[in-house]
């Protein structure tokens, strides 16, 4: 099972949880993809995905910025 885990994204395993105030919450991995391939395809930008996760933008690139292509702070 831990060789199934370590061959996923890291999306998929970790990295899915942002907070909103003290409460915690955890990104259904669907969205999150949604959000990846989207910025990936130019549809949004890396600023607008960081916002989506409820996370600033540079949080979002030491999580996630190796899953996006061309992450950028414009």
């Amino acid at each position: 099972m831990q060789s199934l885990a370590a061959d996923m994204p890291k999306w998929i395993a970790r990295n899915r949880t942002t907070s909103l105030g003290t409460r915690r919450l955890r990104l259904p991995a669907g969205y999150v993809k949604q959000v990846i391939d989207l910025t990936n395809a130019g549809e949004i930008s890396f600023g607008k995905a960081a916002e989506m996760w409820m996370m600033d933008r540079y949080t979002f690139a030491e999580r996630f910025g190796d899953s996006i292509t061309e992450p950028t702070f414009a």
